[in-house]
C-alpha cells in the first residue's frame, strides 16, 4: 500500500497483524526500507468498518479481491518504483 501525506509518500508493505493492548498492531515487512509499526485502537476499528460498509463499491472489492488477478503496474509505477529507490535518504 502507498502512504500519501504532506509529511510522508511511503510505500508500506503489510508483515504482520496482531493484537497488542487494547487494539491491533499492525507491522511493516521485515527488511523495509522504513521499519514501521502501526497502533490501531478500538474506535479506530469500527470507524474503519463503518466507512467500509458506507461505501457499496468499496465493500464489494473487499468481497471480490481474493477472485481478482493482480493488477499490471503501468510504466509510471515503475518509474516511480525507481526513483523512490534511488532517492530514500534512509
Amino acid at each position: 500500500m502507498r502512504v500519501k501525506s504532506d509529511l510522508a509518500d511511503v510505500d508500506f508493505h503489510l508483515g504482520s497483524i496482531r493484537r497488542g493492548g487494547s487494539g491491533l498492531v499492525i507491522a511493516s515487512r521485515e527488511g523495509s526500507s522504513l521499519p514501521t509499526v502501526v497502533e490501531v485502537g478500538r474506535d479506530d476499528v469500527l470507524a474503519g468498518m463503518s466507512a467500509l460498509l458506507r461505501s457499496p463499491s468499496a465493500f464489494w472489492y473487499v468481497l471480490t479481491v481474493p477472485f481478482r488477478r493482480a493488477s499490471a503496474k503501468t510504466a509510471n509505477d515503475t518509474v516511480s518504483t525507481v526513483v523512490d529507490q534511488i532517492n530514500k535518504p534512509w
